[in-house]
């Protein structure tokens, strides 16, 4: 304890005294890390012992079949020297001590697995393994601790479930590759998602069944006569060779076009496969149709579809392609639009995943820079403030320039990027020289402009890195730069910020123009927008929010949420389409420890107490319920709107509120789908068949179903 004259203690220390190691001292200054060594620095700057030749370089945390035998920690001897481990242990994340003796080449990749004899099957007999290493990883995140002889630190990495660290590794495939191993390895920036698309190849899938036509339609065969096509989360695989058979003429493939992708703007399948909502990024390539999604898929506005209108009731028919899994999880869901005719199928994933023992397919031949914890100030400036913007960056070799590209946000998909020089001179914004972290200031901007902006730093070594990491995507997706290739941070500027009511949290989304746009009620149906967002598209736009008008959190998510009656409104007759919405934190920033939040209006009319007397009756009753909270919503630069802000049901509240986790049930209407967002239930007799399609359980009258 060190106290003053009075007896206040001003600071305290737990420190563990080692054998045969008399000092102990923190490093760096003014941080919590203790090291103990042979010798001291009385009355000197603190400069322990310090091994820094072996770097954690990859990790395999959260793989999609959720097995565990699959985890391992890749270490790599970056020294000029080989290394005897005797002694060394990782301590975190992975538990595991290098047996006496141990020794690792200069340059050379060795594994630490939960399951040794896995990875040597998987992988082959020529990677190093060690262990069995006690523990699993965690897949929301997890510290990882590597000690040295004298239980010192020697290298750490507290990763994260996506945000600025790679989405790809958090259970879509990927493992966490370090770009290079001189650079810090505990910044986000410094790695990336190994590259997993080379290592499935095409697999054979077919199945035949019957189509009924249990609902007909009152419009043309191609409002309903479609085959469907959709991913059940986030996922990425490849199709060729798709065709749709019926056993009376075998060799007439039903599926226009095969494996193309429809033009968007016309806003139809009748060519090929027309891809919607969170499929929206689906495309043809020169190896087959990319059917990609971003998120969950169904039968409503989340899937690619087609029109299959030479189909017949009563026909048997088969369904067959090739496809591969590239990433993400593997179950795939063909039916038809009636969803008589159907089936779910599971592509293979290759065991081997990462680069345990080899050179990281995200490695570069020198590295570049880090580029971490941009942030903007003021947060929601007003028309005479200026924003200054900074970022940390830090390099293995000189830096060439730091620089802010910024462009004006329009209703146009994408525009070019301008160059501000930052600097960490103490001048021009920056407040201290030489602590790493650069600014730069912007001029002040008109009343209701946004900004988006990132930060690249460029070594003399030529390479670059940048914050966020998908700022200014180049992939284009039909025409359209949008969705993950396109995720900058944004600011924008209001003249007339709200005051915060007492005891009510304010949550500011600030969106573009053009993602702003496709959200409204129809505009998802004009060569605009790509026909890709009609009303019940699930697709996440990406958006800065802003708490308090304080805390900001870039790289969000936010979409509309609801029945296609909740989503009807528009911002000119006073209703947003964004009353009810979903929306994510970044995965390494989350809000109130959760992953996904909902937002309902049903907080500003006479229902305000609704949902809030339901969940007070569950918590009477000793039935967790989620969390929610009164807020003022804003949406770039609209009026506050009074609203709740609920924890959704779903894998984390059932992890924080049960713990073991549980089955969730939940009910829902059942309809079929139009295109054009109309509906008809899928209960009743069908007007063109006379078939059943569902029983109505509330009418003691009705007829029996037939056997569908």
């Amino acid at each position: 304890y060190l106290s003053d004259a009075s007896n206040t203690v001003l600071a305290t220390a737990e420190i563990e005294r080692r054998i045969g190691l008399p000092s102990v001292q923190v490093w760096p200054a003014g941080g919590s890390e203790w090291y103990a060594s042979t010798t001291d620095t009385r009355d000197l700057p603190n400069n322990p012992a310090r091994r820094t030749e072996i770097v954690i370089n990859e990790i395999l945390y959260d793989l999609p079949s959720k097995h565990t035998q699959g985890e391992y920690i890749e270490l790599v001897n970056r020294s000029g020297g080989d290394v005897l481990l005797t002694g060394w242990r990782l301590t975190k994340g992975l538990d595991y001590a290098f047996p006496p003796g141990t020794m690792i080449a200069s340059g050379e990749h060795i594994v630490v697995a939960v399951d040794p004899a896995f990875i040597t099957a998987t992988y082959g007999g020529g990677v190093r393994v060690f262990g069995p290493a006690q523990g699993t990883l965690g897949n929301k995140g997890d510290f990882i601790r590597l000690e040295d002889p004298n239980q010192n630190l020697a290298d750490s990495v507290d990763y994260k479930e996506g945000g600025n660290w790679p989405t790809g590794a958090a259970g879509a495939g990927s493992s966490l590759e370090l770009i290079h191993p001189d650079m810090d390895n505990s910044r986000a920036s410094s790695w990336r998602a190994s590259n997993e698309s080379a290592k499935s190849s095409f697999q054979p899938f077919s199945f035949t069944g019957t189509y009924r036509q249990l609902r007909g339609a009152p419009t043309a065969d191609t409002a309903y006569k479609e085959l469907l096509m959709n991913l059940v989360s986030d996922g990425h695989i490849v199709l060729r060779n798709v065709s749709l058979t019926r056993a009376a003429a075998p060799a007439t493939n039903l599926i226009p076009g095969g494996g193309a992708v429809t033009s968007h703007g016309t806003g139809t399948g009748t060519a090929g496969w027309l891809c919607l909502g969170t499929h929206c990024e689906s495309d043809t390539l020169a190896d087959g149709f990319h059917l990609i999604s971003q998120g969950t898929g169904d039968t409503k506005a989340n899937k690619a579809e087609v029109d299959v209108t030479g189909i017949q009731p009563n026909d048997s028919l088969t369904f067959s392609c090739e496809a591969r899994w590239i990433s993400g999880l593997p179950l795939l869901v063909v039916q038809t639009w009636d969803r008589s005719f159907g089936k779910v199928l599971r592509l293979p994933v290759p065991n081997n995943l990462g680069t345990p023992g080899a050179e990281n397919t995200a490695a570069a031949a020198a590295a570049p820079p880090t580029v971490d914890g941009i942030l903007h100030a003021p947060p929601v400036p007003t028309s005479s403030q200026p924003v200054v913007v900074t970022a940390r960056v830090s390099s293995a070799t000189a830096l060439a320039s730091v620089s802010l590209r910024e462009r004006l946000d329009s209703a146009a998909p994408a525009g070019a990027f301008s160059t501000l020089a930052m600097n960490d001179s103490g001048t021009g914004g920056d407040a201290m020289a030489g602590d790493g972290t650069w600014s730069v200031t912007v001029p002040a901007r008109a009343d209701g402009v946004i900004t988006q902006f990132y930060v690249q730093a460029t070594a003399v070594n030529g390479q670059v890195n940048q914050c966020p990491r998908d700022a200014a995507g180049t992939t284009a997706v039909n025409g359209s730069v949008i969705g993950a290739a396109y995720r900058p941070a944004m600011w924008i500027v209001d003249n007339s910020p709200p005051s915060t009511a007492p005891g009510t949290l304010m949550e500011r989304f600030v969106l573009s123009q053009y993602h702003r746009a496709t959200s409204n009620q129809n505009v998802g149906f004009t060569s605009t927008y790509d026909w890709d967002h009609p009303r019940m598209s699930n697709f996440g736009w990406n958006c800065t929010i802003i708490f308090n008008e304080r805390d900001i959190q870039y790289n969000g998510e936010i979409r509309r949420g609801g029945s296609p009656w909740t989503r009807a409104g528009l911002p000119s007759n006073g209703n947003n389409i964004l009353d009810r919405a979903r929306w994510k934190s970044p995965g390494d920033d989350l809000f109130r420890n959760r992953s996904k939040s909902g937002t309902d209006n049903d907080a500003a009319g006479g229902s305000r107490f609704h949902n809030r007397m339901a969940r007070y009756m569950m918590y009477l009753f000793a039935y967790p319920s989620p969390d929610s909270e009164f807020i003022q919503q804003i949406v770039n630069q609209d009026a506050p709107r009074l609203g709740d802000d609920q924890e959704q049901t779903d894998a984390d509240f059932f992890e924080r509120a049960y713990g073991d986790g549980g089955e969730l049930f939940e009910i829902d209407d059942a309809w079929f789908m139009y295109d054009t967002n109309n509906h008809d239930d899928r209960i009743g007799a069908d007007s063109v068949t006379g078939r059943w399609s569902l029983l109505d359980w509330n009418n003691s009258t009705a007829a029996s179903p037939s056997d569908e």
